[in-house]
């Protein structure tokens, strides 16, 4: 029962603090949608800042590195060269393993801890973020040519990355823009061409 509720507090409020950020959640809000009393929060958390930190380390955290994962196993059955590593990137974010309310409040923190950063970011840049990006690093150092110096490696993940999660946060204005939903196929040959050709630029 009392993990239970621990649980359903967390769920609470990480969907609050995805939604208002930090500092304009309240925790008499986040006690009262999960129908208990201000001492619960004291109890499983210590406060308010525990909380968020427990959301930070015990669902964002995990998920990051279930993306990581994802990837990873992708990676496995892709075409062998860079277009391996765009294309396992690629379906590891549009064939997600979460549902669509995780992935919002998955995307929600992060877009909070970048505009008004605590010390959570750095949980999720560390634990989350960082073994992301370098494991998509070694992926492309196996698959590029030597001569391709670190900086220019690390950047060209970053491009990689920020790529493919535009591609998949603005379908909407995708399938608006379009004038009807693309088909994941056809997305995935247009990030995978367009990446290549900036990956030609690198090896040129």
């Amino acid at each position: 029962m009392e993990r239970d509720l621990r649980q359903r507090l967390l769920t609470v409020a990480e969907d609050l603090f995805a939604r208002r950020g930090y500092t304009e959640t309240r925790v008499r809000e986040i006690t009262s949608r999960a129908g208990c009393n201000l001492a619960a929060v004291n109890y499983h958390f210590g406060g308010k800042r525990n909380l968020y930190l427990a959301v930070i380390e015990e669902r964002w955290v995990p998920r990051a590195l279930r993306i990581r994962e994802e990837f990873v196993r992708n990676l496995h059955r892709s075409p062998s060269g860079p277009e391996g590593v765009v294309e396992a990137l690629f379906r590891a974010f549009f064939q997600s393993p979460f549902t669509e309310r995780e992935s919002w409040r998955h995307r929600r923190l992060l877009a909070q801890e970048l505009a008004q950063p605590t010390e959570a970011l750095e949980i999720m840049l560390s634990r989350g973020l960082r073994p992301l990006l370098e494991t998509i690093r070694e992926s492309l150092r196996d698959r590029l040519p030597p001569r391709v110096s670190e900086r220019r490696l690390r950047l060209t993940v970053f491009s990689l990355l920020g790529q493919t999660l535009y591609f998949h946060l603005a379908r909407p204005m995708i399938q608006n823009f379009l004038g009807e939903p693309p088909p994941e196929d056809e997305l995935l040959r247009h990030v995978k061409n367009f990446a290549l050709y900036g990956l030609k630029g690198l090896t040129g």
